[in-house]
């Protein structure tokens, strides 16, 4: 069975992004509505297999 695990951070946040794409995460989507003002928030998604 495949797992999907996601998370988020601000397009502003570099650091974050990068670590999220060092660990295999695959960027999704963005939001730009309801959060923070010109700062969208993007989606990452990584698969996990159940042992």
């Amino acid at each position: 069975m495949e797992f999907r695990f996601f998370s988020s951070t601000n397009e502003s946040n570099e650091s974050m992004q990068k670590v999220f794409n060092a660990n295999g995460f695959i960027r999704s989507g963005i939001i730009v509505e309801n959060l923070d003002e010109d700062d969208p928030e993007i989606i990452f998604y990584t698969k996990k297999l159940r042992a």
